[in-house]
């Protein structure tokens, strides 16, 4: 991969990441909308990701993330305002896949000496 490549899929990785957590802070209240939001959000990290199964890594963190997350509400660690199942909101799942997309377009841009 050439080094401006990776450049531009790091920014654009941190710019979608960026746009998710503004997303969150703005829209949390509305759920729907954040859920929506965030699910485009997804298919653009799905565009640019660099992984060939990235979708797996997108569903597998968007089941676990938000049900480790339930484990931690249902104990009463802490809560959402908005819950929507077992505790946690709507929004939540498509956030944890964004998550993991950010985390390996991060890891495909550290270059790996040989």
């Amino acid at each position: 991969m050439k080094p401006r490549t990776t450049r531009t899929r790091v920014g654009a990785h941190a710019l979608l990441a960026c746009a998710a957590v503004l997303a969150t802070a703005l829209f949390h209240q509305y759920p729907l909308s954040l859920t929506i939001l965030l699910c485009a959000t997804a298919a653009a990290f799905l565009a640019i990701t660099p992984h060939p199964r990235g979708w797996i890594v997108f569903l597998f963190a968007s089941l676990m993330g938000p049900a480790s997350e339930m484990v931690a509400v249902s104990s009463g660690a802490w809560h959402y305002a908005e819950p929507f199942v077992w505790g946690v909101p709507l929004w939540l799942f498509p956030l944890w896949g964004c998550a993991a997309l950010l985390i390996i377009g991060a890891a495909y841009a550290v270059p790996i000496k040989r």
